[in-house]
């Protein structure tokens, strides 16, 4: 379908201010599309409140540059696309042109579960969820879907983690990075992590390291972007971060020896109870009590995994 170029909008998840289009991309795509006459295969849909104009689902940056090369009209793809497709498809690209990889994390996971809440609070029980949706999250445990309609103890809806939003952007993203940015926003929400300081770290590594120092040495947030350009600056990595941190801080970075020490005896406690329950799992009759605990476990797991991972790293 032949479209006037002005009346085809941003992909509304696509936050242009916070993710701007990026010119020295833009100026080899146009090369590119000058040399080959081809700008790949445009997706948009109708606009769903504005008769006459289209949302672009992504190509953001090959517009822009078919834009600059004089064209008004373009010949691209008009689909049926839900709001869930469009999100996905902002968080595809963002993925694959975002430099900062910590706030791009930020970002999409932030507006994946805002999306989903929205969709989760909207009805009684799971089964009423909009088919297209359903179909997506098809393979979601029972329990991580069941425990996304459940209240916290001050009555908010706790709605979707990680399994949830980890089946919904897809393979192309992966577990820790989606843990990451659950607990930072968790932190940001709470007014204890200042969120431009953490999106100045260049890797999700440094920006873990950096938002546990900060909330362990309960720096204000109003120091913490100085700090972390002192980090950046300085290319500090690892226990290195913490110890930046406390320089800020009249605390002294903790020794965990003595933690570490008691610690060994309850994860050979756990060890103990798993091996008890080795062999009887046929004896639960609660099906959704087996699911909350082999998806706890493999939670657990997964986060005690990543921890050992950075021990070693350091």
């Amino acid at each position: 379908m032949k479209l006037k170029i002005k009346d085809i909008e941003p992909n509304p998840y696509r936050n242009l201010k916070k993710f701007p289009i990026d010119e020295g991309r833009v100026e080899e795509l146009k090369a590119s599309i000058k040399r080959t006459k081809f700008w790949g295969g445009l997706v948009c849909r109708e606009h769903p409140t504005k008769k006459g104009k289209y949302q672009l689902a992504f190509g953001h940056h090959r517009l822009q540059a078919i834009t600059n090369l004089g064209a008004k009209e373009i010949s691209i793809k008009v689909l049926q696309y839900t709001d869930a497709q469009m999100l996905q498809a902002m968080a595809d690209e963002n993925r694959n042109t975002s430099d900062n990889q910590v706030d791009m994390i930020l970002n999409v996971v932030e507006q994946v579960k805002k999306y989903l809440d929205k969709e989760f609070d909207k009805y009684e029980t799971i089964k009423e969820l909009p088919k297209s949706l359903i179909n997506l999250l098809e393979t979601s445990t029972q329990s991580a879907l069941s425990g996304a309609k459940k209240k916290d103890k001050n009555g908010n809806l706790i709605g979707a983690g990680q399994t949830i939003i980890l089946k919904f952007l897809g393979d192309d993203w992966n577990q820790p990075d989606i843990q990451f940015a659950l607990i930072a926003i968790d932190d940001i929400n709470k007014g204890v992590l200042d969120r431009t300081a953490l999106a100045i770290l260049p890797n999700k590594y440094q920006a873990s390291q950096f938002r546990q120092a900060v909330k362990e040495a309960e720096i204000p947030k109003r120091k913490q972007k100085e700090i972390a350009e002192a980090i950046t600056s300085g290319k500090i990595g690892g226990r290195d971060i913490k110890e930046k941190v406390y320089e800020f801080s009249k605390k002294e970075l903790p020794m965990l020896d003595d933690f570490v020490k008691k610690l060994m005896p309850k994860i050979h406690e756990v060890e103990m109870d798993f091996k008890k329950l080795k062999g009887s799992c046929a004896n639960i009759q609660d099906k959704d009590l087996t699911e909350t605990l082999t998806d706890d476990t493999e939670d657990m797991m997964q986060a005690v995994t990543i921890i050992i991972k950075e021990l070693k790293s350091e």
